[in-house]
Parts: C-alpha cells; sequence; structure tokens
C-alpha cells in the first residue's frame, strides 16, 4: 500500500506517468496546487483520493469541496505512518 503525495497540476505530473504506478489499494493525496486538477486526477485508479483540507479550501469552490475527501494535516500523518512506501510527485 503506498501513499502518493502530488502537489502540482496535472500539467506538471502527467497521468500516463501516474497511472501506470498507482494500484487500486494505494491511496492519492492532492496538496497544493494539485487540488486544482482534482478531476482530472480522478482518473486515477486509485482506492482513495483526498485533499488536503486547507489547500482544498484556499483553491476550489465550496460545491467542488462538498464532492471530495478532505483530510487535516493530522490525519495527513496518520497516513504516512500507515502505509509502506510514499511517494512525492
Amino acid at each position: 500500500m503506498t501513499l502518493h503525495i502530488i502537489s502540482k497540476t496535472s500539467q506538471h505530473v502527467p497521468l500516463d506517468k501516474i497511472k501506470p504506478i498507482v494500484s487500486s489499494n494505494d491511496t492519492v493525496l492532492l496538496i497544493a496546487d494539485a487540488c486544482y486538477d482534482f478531476a482530472r486526477y480522478q482518473q486515477i485508479n486509485s482506492q482513495q483520493l483526498l485533499l488536503l483540507a486547507p489547500d482544498a479550501t484556499a483553491r476550489l469552490s465550496t460545491d467542488d469541496l462538498a464532492q471530495l475527501n478532505t483530510i487535516t494535516h493530522s490525519q495527513w500523518v496518520e497516513l504516512t505512518l500507515t502505509h509502506q512506501q510514499i511517494i512525492s510527485w
């Protein structure tokens, strides 16, 4: 089980590079500017797509936020402890 932390838009981190590496039981966490591209990153075959709440709140509309799974900084720390591998993009 891998935690993929993506901090850039899909323009800088192309989906064709990420998709083959992410397995269905992995977790993808969008932080910083990656939150802008949540719709594109939803194409990744991941069990969980999460957004860091403060970053998502600063970048997305209330309507978008209502449909998404957001986490706090404390929950992010918990994810790093429960995943065997962490990859930052």
